[in-house]
């Protein structure tokens, strides 16, 4: 009853162990982007788009068309609204947590795949060179702040783990009123997931949305995904 109750509000169980899984949850662990965050973020500097020659544009469509995350479609928005030119031709590889991809050309967390420090734009380049660092603005969800706040008073710990920039990570838990030393940004899948190993995973529940959250679905106890057309944690989720 309490399974069909659920879906009629959109939350499909895939495990019939989950409600004794859920009432040994003390902690709930998310991530930040298209989780807490709404799934397509917004490009600030969509300039350095539109200065890409036609040759780096089609490189990087090729990169974005088929990627799921929030800053790919956010990327392969406002190329299909310029007109982009037809996707180059090859096979696009991803590092789960840093970025895609295909022969020279890459997109990806800043200091990945070139000698330039770290910071929060996400970089495209060739070779190793710099073509454009793109900015983007999270936008919190609209009820994000209130359901944070009612875990709490029913004796919730709320974290959230995230890969994005820990300015980004601080700020957004500034705005949901969660305190700082329970937010960590720039985690790799694998750092992440080790959190779980020193934060004692046997009470936690995590919510995440990409590929970066697999290895840290492993350790939770419990673990949903927000969204399911993704895929990539489906077959791993206890709801959906």
């Amino acid at each position: 009853m309490a399974t069909v109750a659920l879906r009629r509000r959109g939350v499909f169980v895939r495990e019939g162990d989950l409600f004794t899984k859920l009432a040994r949850v003390k902690k709930l662990v998310f991530d930040k982007t298209g989780t807490l965050t709404l799934e397509t973020p917004v490009l600030q500097n969509p300039e350095a788009l539109q200065a890409l020659d036609p040759a780096a544009r089609a490189a990087l469509h090729a990169l974005v068309r088929e990627n799921p995350h929030p800053l790919s479609q956010c990327l392969l928005e406002n190329l299909l609204a310029d007109r982009a030119p037809a996707p180059l031709a090859g096979e696009v590889s991803e590092t789960a947590g840093y970025g895609v991809e295909l022969g020279a050309w890459s997109l990806g967390r800043a200091g990945w795949r070139y000698a330039h420090g770290r910071g929060e734009e996400t970089v495209f380049a060739r070779d190793g060179e710099v073509l454009a660092r793109f900015r983007f603005a999270d936008t919190a969800r609209p009820d994000a702040r209130a359901e944070l706040g009612a875990l709490k008073t029913r004796g919730y710990e709320t974290f959230i783990l995230s890969g994005d920039s820990a300015g980004k990570v601080v700020s957004l838990a500034t705005d949901l009123g969660l305190p700082h030393e329970n937010v960590r940004g720039e985690l790799s899948p694998a750092e992440k997931a080790l959190w779980f190993e020193t934060h004692s995973a046997d009470d936690a529940l995590m919510l995440g949305d990409g590929l970066n959250d697999s290895l840290a679905f492993d350790r939770a106890l419990c673990r949903g995904t927000p969204v399911i057309h993704r895929g990539a944690l489906e077959a791993k989720a206890d709801f959906y």
